[in-house]
């Protein structure tokens, strides 16, 4: 399959906005559930169509597109710790792809976790249990752990703990995407500003699309 730039920054955006969405539950204890959804479903695409699919359309990343063009812009709003989650994510991806039988595992449990979606919810407590302790069983011991900033009352809950790790899980989704569509760390480097001006785009094509309906 052939990959765009559009599709890459995508899967870019994939990645923030886990980041994100572990930063505002680690900080604040409180999450837009659209985006939680978007990406923790991620997770479970392993067969899609195209890019944007994985994510069921590009309003889903809203939260993360906006990030990421805070993130590249320099903006106030701009977090060191989701630089940090991003690039541990891009890491803790380039070790996974090293550890076969650590990808065979993944896929098991994440067709399990597939399997309880049809009894239950998508963020029903025993769907992110399950796929919390995957994290914790195939990507925990890949490189140094991600140490998640934030409250001590907000990420001692239990259900906070499930939800971090299964977006540190979907952000390893994305991660794995973003290299499928050839996306390198000299990128960051060298080109965010195509990057940047792409996100823009995609935004604003979305912002459109929303202003005709």
């Amino acid at each position: 399959m052939m990959y765009s730039e559009k599709d890459q920054v995508i899967a870019l955006a994939g990645i923030v906005q886990s980041a994100k969405l572990v930063n505002q539950i680690a900080t604040t204890g409180l999450v837009d559930s659209y985006a939680v959804e978007t990406s923790i479903n991620s997770v479970l695409m392993l067969d899609s169509a195209s890019v944007e699919s994985v994510y069921g359309d590009i309003h889903g990343l809203n939260t993360g597109l906006k990030q990421l063009i805070d993130q590249l812009s320099g903006t106030a709003s701009a977090n060191r710790d989701i630089t940090r989650y991003v690039l541990s994510l891009l890491y803790l991806e380039g070790r996974l792809r090293k550890k076969p039988d650590t990808l065979n595992s993944l896929k098991s449990g994440i067709e399990f976790a597939s399997s309880q979606v049809k009894h239950f919810s998508l963020l029903h407590t025993n769907v992110l249990s399950s796929l919390a302790s995957l994290y914790v069983k195939t990507i925990s011991d890949l490189g140094p752990k991600i140490l998640v900033n934030g409250e001590k009352k907000f990420l001692s809950q239990e259900d906070n703990i499930f939800k971090i790790r299964s977006l540190l899980l979907a952000g390893i989704r994305s991660a794995v995407l973003w290299r499928q569509c050839n996306g390198s760390k000299w990128q960051l480097l060298f080109g965010r500003a195509k990057i940047l001006s792409s996100a823009k785009e995609l935004l604003q094509q979305k912002s459109e699309k929303e202003f005709l309906h």
